[in-house]
């Protein structure tokens, strides 16, 4: 038992998923699917409805202002939600920054970073 021990300290708690935040190089797909791989193992495990809460709450601009408008209570829509803005990012049909807008076919998928920001006109 004293050997594995450590495993029974590496759970991951609340705390640690409500700030787990969204790397740059990852797809909101991605990301999502990771959250909920860790989400399955806080201890004590949490209802759906809080699931969705502090997944929303985990979100970046723009993530959060459109899906916390959602009254969607189900993470399956959430995924799908955060997929279509995250190609509306990319359509440039919705800004990161009212000055800024991330050119997503500009991204560099070797370095994991965005080659480029384009300022609208």
């Amino acid at each position: 038992m004293k050997q594995y021990e450590y495993n029974s300290n590496s759970t991951p708690d609340r705390f640690q998923l409500q700030n787990m935040a969204n790397m740059e190089s990852k797809t909101f797909k991605e990301y999502a699917l990771r959250w909920r791989e860790i989400f399955a193992q806080v201890e004590p495990h949490l209802h759906d409805k809080e699931m969705v809460t502090m997944f929303i709450n985990t979100q970046q601009s723009p993530f959060y202002e459109h899906m916390v408008s959602s009254v969607s209570s189900n993470f399956a829509d959430l995924m799908i939600i955060g997929e279509r803005i995250e190609v509306g990012i990319r359509n440039r049909k919705i800004a990161l920054n009212p000055n800024l807008v991330v050119n997503f076919n500009e991204y560099d998928s070797r370095s994991g970073r965005r080659k480029q920001i384009c300022e609208f006109p």
